[in-house]
């Protein structure tokens, strides 16, 4: 009898270590899946149409075209102060 009872412990022992192998192994692959999306995430963030360096561009971008319009501003106020001044010479040989 006692040695049926140790069998059986042994029996469970092994099933017991099977069953913890098994779950160590899908724990395992759940965490290799989960750090493949976020690797693929990651990696869409900083290298995808809507990445950082997009981003960056875009900004960089944004900051020239808004200098080149200061300067068209500048120069427009110039050549209307030009012309202005052209038109009251031109009314003052009119006159």
């Amino acid at each position: 009898m006692q040695e049926l009872l140790e069998t059986q412990a042994k029996i469970n022992e092994i099933n017991y270590k099977k069953e913890s192998k098994k779950g160590l192994i899908l724990q395992a692959f759940f965490v290799i899946v989960i750090a493949v999306f976020f690797g693929i995430y990651f990696g869409l963030i900083f290298f995808g149409n809507s990445s950082v360096e997009v981003l960056q561009d875009l900004n960089e971008r944004t900051n020239a075209l808004q200098n080149q319009i200061y300067k068209l501003n500048q120069e427009n106020a110039k050549l209307q102060k030009d012309y202005f001044e052209l038109l009251s010479i031109q009314g003052d040989y009119d006159n």
